[in-house]
């Protein structure tokens, strides 16, 4: 085994639990090390760290299928989601609770580093998110509160203190948004603090150089790559990416693979959980593959419903987001009517909202809307802007990038073709949401509007087709 003290036996036997996918056991292998030394290394702290993300993970998924079977029609099932419901929420505040005791009393005294205090304060701010998300509106302001406070001070010692390019400053600027869109409802605020760390990141050749002593494909860098990429896949918020697709990309991109039994993973469903934890769903075992013989080999990667869900600027995955923010403004600024020509796809006579293509960009540049839609068009523009820092020319301009299936990077800048791709985004996840045996989460409860992008011929133009749900 190798291992000759209790601290490296404890390591030990918590990187067996992460491989085996058993992260409860994991955390307490965990407890033993911090038990030992309050100081970790750079490889206990991502342990420490990868062990409670994933065992709060895989109850936060259990509590949204509770949701979902929460509104459905039957009292009874009813009465016992939401029993069982109360229970995760109960374990979940435990576990939170318990890392942000350690934090707070213990690893975050004997921070020394820059790199260390904001690596233990965005932790502790996740940890306070994941209590509030699970908590009712009325019941998640001091936790809100809390997390809130730990963005702000890891934010500032990491614009102090790291440079732009550091790995921890892509995923604090990420969760924080995230927070900021899904638990306080701000997507203003959630595109003013994603983009002031992904628009401003050096080219990719210099990422990581000499930010940390860890090296320029250290872990941390790697992670960050890896989720950089996987938010450029539309595919990451539909049916999923393959891990080796993931990897193709991103040797194309950075002209070098990614060596797993170097990272310290035995298996690149183990690498996926451990270097993703940011931005993956926590799914259960049976959905990360097609087929068992694949899962070790070649997961299938989601991104977690909060992420697509976020305005995001510069990444396709969060294109749900897109959708929802297109379905507001069409509802806000359109002319409700009846349908009357085939070609909205809806039965004569349904009621529908129309806004015209042609309409939308001077809503976008010129602010001639209600004022009730000024902050859905402020996010839809700032979503579109710029196309992707991966832009090599004319990073500037507007539009939407994204990797297709293949990972191949498209741009689309007129209007009326990245509309098209949202739509089409939209009806590809919900034609796959039919055809397998996956609760609808919550990228389909915003995708349950129906937005249309048809000909009209009273109008003689293209026009944008709302019908919400019956």
């Amino acid at each position: 085994m190798g291992v000759t003290t209790d601290r490296e036996r404890a390591v030990f036997f918590a990187k067996l639990a992460e491989q085996a996918e058993r992260y409860d056991e994991m955390v307490c292998h965990m407890l033993d090390v911090v038990g030992i030394s309050q100081e970790l290394s750079d490889e206990e702290m991502t342990l420490f760290s990868v062990a409670y993300k994933n065992v709060v993970g895989s109850r936060r998924a259990a509590w949204q299928c509770m949701q979902a079977t929460k509104e459905g029609k039957e009292a009874e099932a009813d009465a016992f989601a939401f029993a069982y419901q109360e229970t995760l929420v109960g374990e979940i505040d435990s576990i939170c609770s318990m890392a942000c005791n350690m934090l707070s009393e213990g690893l975050m005294l004997s921070a020394h580093s820059a790199e260390v205090k904001v690596f233990y304060q965005k932790m502790k701010a996740d940890t306070f998110r994941d209590i509030a998300s699970v908590r009712p509106v009325d019941a998640r302001l001091n936790a809100a509160e809390e997390a809130r406070q730990a963005y702000e001070e890891a934010s500032q010692i990491a614009t102090s203190h790291l440079p732009e390019t550091h790995p921890l400053r892509f995923g604090l600027a990420l969760n924080r948004s995230v927070f900021h869109s899904q638990v306080l409802g701000n997507s203003d605020e959630a595109c003013r603090s994603a983009p002031t760390a992904l628009r401003h990141l050096a080219p990719w050749d210099s990422l990581g150089g000499g930010v940390s002593p860890r090296g320029p494909t250290s872990a941390a860098v790697v992670s960050q790559r890896l989720c950089d990429l996987l938010l450029e896949y539309p595919m990451a918020a539909i049916s999923g990416v393959r891990w080796t697709a993931l990897l193709r990309s991103y040797a194309e991109v950075y002209g070098q693979s990614v060596d797993l039994f170097s990272l310290g993973y035995s298996s690149a469903a183990a690498a996926a959980r451990g270097m993703l934890v940011d931005v993956l769903q926590c799914q259960p075992r049976e959905h990360w593959q097609a087929s068992e013989e694949e899962d070790s080999e070649d997961p299938l990667l989601r991104i977690d419903d909060e992420v697509a869900l976020t305005p995001l600027p510069g990444f396709a995955g969060s294109w749900p987001s897109l959708y929802r923010t297109l379905c507001t403004i069409v509802q806000g600024c359109g002319q409700q009517e009846e349908a009357d020509e085939p070609a909205m796809g809806v039965e004569p006579g349904t009621s529908i909202r129309v806004l015209l293509l042609s309409q939308l960009r001077p809503l976008l540049l010129q602010g001639d809307a209600p004022s009730s839609q000024a902050q859905p068009l402020r996010s839809l523009l700032e979503q579109l802007r710029p196309c992707s820092k991966m832009n090599y020319a004319g990073g500037d301009e507007n539009g939407l990038c994204f990797r297709d299936e293949e990972g191949s990077f498209r741009r689309l800048q007129k209007m009326g073709h990245w509309v098209k791709a949202v739509l089409l985004w939209r009806d590809q996840r919900v034609q796959w949401l039919a055809t397998c045996d996956i609760k609808p989460g919550k990228i389909d409860e915003v995708l349950c509007p129906q937005l249309q992008l048809v000909f009209s011929k009273r109008r003689n133009n293209l026009v944008l087709a709302l019908t919400e749900p019956a």
